[in-house]
């Protein structure tokens, strides 16, 4: 069983500077995009949906009075709902959409069902007259008395069994998904940082050897032609993959993903893939502009020359476990392991950074939480 994993350190352990157990935990791109769809999904939730039981209904959690109350008011909203598929967008213009889309959109609805509001009054049993506005889809009440729920603590919190609280359905709470999906991305991602911080402090430090290097954004010779130009217009994806053998006599590959390819890297990849077109900069794709340049696609690069030093790195492993195994250039091209065991070329800079996507994204979480309970 593995004793860095369980917080029993045989090897004196090497100080991890503040800003690389950030980049641990929050810099990778797993991190980064869980923490956008976390953020991003809340926000959207909160634009889209403000008018919608996806936001309301976390306000009437936890034991409700129940009372008469009588129906003051009722109109019909500007919103409507449609008969076909449920999905009720009302009436008004969508953000982003022109007026003109907007006829059209009614016109191919043009069985959508208005909207009502009821506006309601009732006496809490402390006393006083409150108010409240509930909706229903196609219709009024048929009885100009309804049952009214509400917070003994504030009856100001209301509603009517029965009837909607906003004027848009619940279905934005789909919008949920890419909250959760950012939530396991981060989950993961934070258990491989502290992983890795572990084995920054106290991994057995080991000579690993490039064993391979592929293009994992390569669909492959079936590739349309204008997806492969499109492909090529972005920056490649690389996986590296360095193997070394520990004292038990058992090879081990670690791999992690790139975007950047060191000279010695490059050279072994050209090397081994001698067909592969330069990287296109999206300008030698214009016939003109590619002449002039003389940097077309079909133009292959002279491959770099190898340096035998450059195809090893050290990786850092748990002896016990040692497929968890964590090579410290996958932070950077600068951080590298010393020959005295120490971590040199830490960026400060890059880990502070890392913080920046959470941060927005705690401030957007903060904001979802005041505007859905408070």
């Amino acid at each position: 069983m593995s004793q860095i994993m369980h917080g029993e350190h045989p090897l004196a352990a090497r100080r991890v500077p503040a800003p690389l157990r950030l980049q641990a935990l929050f810099g990778g791109a797993q991190s980064q995009f869980g923490w956008i769809f976390v953020g991003l999904g809340l926000l959207i939730l909160l634009a889209f949906g403000g008018e919608s039981e996806a936001l309301t209904f976390c306000k009437y959690l936890g034991p409700l009075n129940t009372t008469t109350g009588t129906v003051t008011r009722t109109y019909q909203t500007e919103f409507t709902e449609s008969k076909n598929d449920g999905i009720h967008f009302g009436a008004d213009r969508r953000p982003f959409e022109s007026e003109y889309s907007r006829r059209q959109r009614l016109r191919r609805h043009n069985d959508d069902v208005p909207v009502y509001a009821v506006e309601y009054a009732f006496t809490p049993s402390n006393g006083g007259s409150v108010t409240g506005t509930a909706y229903q889809v196609g219709g009024t009440p048929d009885s100009n008395t309804v049952t009214v729920q509400y917070k003994a603590n504030n009856p100001q919190i209301s509603r009517v069994k029965g009837l909607r609280t906003a004027p848009r359905s619940a279905w934005f709470a789909l919008i949920l998904l890419f909250p959760l999906i950012g939530v396991c991305l981060i989950v993961a991602s934070l258990r491989r940082g502290r992983t890795n911080i572990a084995l920054l402090r106290h991994g057995t430090p080991a000579l690993a050897t490039l064993v391979d290097v592929t293009r994992i954004d390569d669909a492959g010779e079936n590739e349309p032609a204008y997806d492969k130009r499109q492909r090529e217009r972005k920056d490649p994806q690389y996986e590296v993959t360095f193997a070394f053998t520990p004292p038990n006599g058992t090879e081990t590959k670690v791999s992690f993903q790139t975007k950047t390819l060191e000279p010695a890297w490059e050279g072994f990849y050209r090397e081994r893939n001698p067909n592969a077109p330069e990287y296109s900069n999206g300008l030698n794709d214009i016939p003109i502009l590619g002449d002039m340049l003389g940097n077309k696609q079909t133009d292959l690069p002279t491959p770099p020359p190898i340096d035998p030093e450059g195809l090893r790195e050290t990786v850092l492993y748990d002896p016990a476990h040692p497929a968890a195994a964590f090579i410290p250039a996958e932070f950077g091209e600068s951080i590298r392991v010393d020959a005295t065991g120490n971590l040199t070329g830490v960026k400060p800079a890059t880990g502070y950074l890392a913080l920046l996507t959470p941060a927005l994204a705690i401030l957007s979480i903060i904001w979802c939480i005041k505007a859905m309970w408070l």
